[in-house]
């Protein structure tokens, strides 16, 4: 499945040795190596193979959760689907029928998601199991700057958590932004684009892999900032960082100065923003129902952004959201 190289002289290295050279770990260099090896069979593979992988995966044969009762043909020999057990109709009847196995799960991705172009490093052939020859390593590290200056790139680079304040996003929905604009642009460099990948090609920053962390060059994410403005909308419920800043208070600070859990505050914030955005598209509304909503816009108090993207409170304005609270309707 996967080549070795030819045995040598060179100081041989165990899997966790060569991983802690790399500056990996064990369970990255296992990754890389089952992820080139799903690459190089679905480059191989025939048209028939791959759409049999394909309708494996998406239960086109009308199996059961995700397995299909008969062995494709096609796939016999290639260690892509493994026997499974699957309930039948009856109590305690199983029935024989097959999957994907761990290997055609990950050709499954490669198939869907486009090539994975970068190899790692290969192992040689040992009497004592799986080994890498110091010397190949170190010429696998001279060919990937990424892994060989990943001290120096942690240095030039911020993290997904860093950049996604900087674009206003939440981490979630960056990494799972970023995660659909490089299959969109593994899609183009594979010559296989679908609808839409142009624009889902540049929805965020292009990121770099530092060792196992995707990280972002602060110019890009600038960059990125400049051409296509914020990530996300206007916040109703952020005001301008004034001049001078004042006490400005972290969330957690702000949620106990008003009595709340630091948990229950971005529910609060985010029933805030939806009434003050209603008032604004509803201003001919009836009053009864204007109050309603004007009553949840003040659920949370109006936070800054720092330039880093972080969000603070000023202490005055949540001492005055407090004050207001506390005052008497009508």
């Amino acid at each position: 499945m996967f080549p070795m190289s030819r045995p040598s002289p060179d100081d041989m290295l165990t899997e966790a040795e060569a991983a802690a050279l790399l500056g990996w770990t064990p369970a990255n260099l296992r990754s890389h190596r089952l992820r080139w090896a799903a690459h190089e069979i679905a480059e191989a593979l025939t048209a028939d193979q791959r759409l049999a992988v394909l309708a494996v995966r998406q239960d086109l044969y009308r199996g059961v959760r995700g397995a299909t009762p008969h062995e494709p043909l096609v796939l016999r020999g290639l260690a892509l689907v493994r026997p499974v057990d699957v309930p039948g109709d009856e109590p305690d009847q199983w029935l024989p029928a097959w999957e994907l196995s761990a290997l055609g799960l990950e050709v499954s991705r490669r198939l869907r998601q486009g090539p994975r172009v970068q190899e790692p490093p290969r192992p040689a052939e040992s009497r004592a199991g799986l080994r890498y020859r110091r010397g190949d390593l170190l010429a696998w590290l001279a060919q990937r700057p990424d892994v060989r200056d990943a001290q120096a790139l942690l240095d030039d680079t911020i993290s997904t958590a860093a950049a996604a304040r900087l674009l206003g996003l939440a981490v979630t929905t960056l990494r799972s932004t970023r995660s659909r604009a490089q299959r969109a642009r593994a899609r183009i460099a594979a010559g296989r684009p679908q609808p839409g990948d142009d624009l889902l090609a540049q929805a965020v920053p292009v990121s770099i892999r530092v060792g196992a962390h995707q990280r972002y060059r602060r110019a890009d994410v600038t960059a990125w900032l400049a051409q296509h403005g914020s990530a996300r909308d206007h916040d109703p419920l952020e005001e301008p960082l004034p001049k001078p800043r004042g006490r400005l208070l972290t969330e957690a600070q702000a949620a106990a100065t008003m009595g709340v859990a630091a948990s229950c505050l971005p529910g609060y914030r985010t029933r805030a923003r939806k009434a003050l955005r209603w008032l604004a598209l509803n201003a001919d509304a009836p009053e009864p129902m204007r109050q309603r909503y004007e009553q949840q816009s003040r659920a949370a108090p109006p936070h800054v952004r720092l330039p880093n993207g972080a969000r603070r409170y000023r202490a005055e304005t949540v001492q005055a959201w407090i004050t207001a609270r506390a005052r008497p309707v009508g």
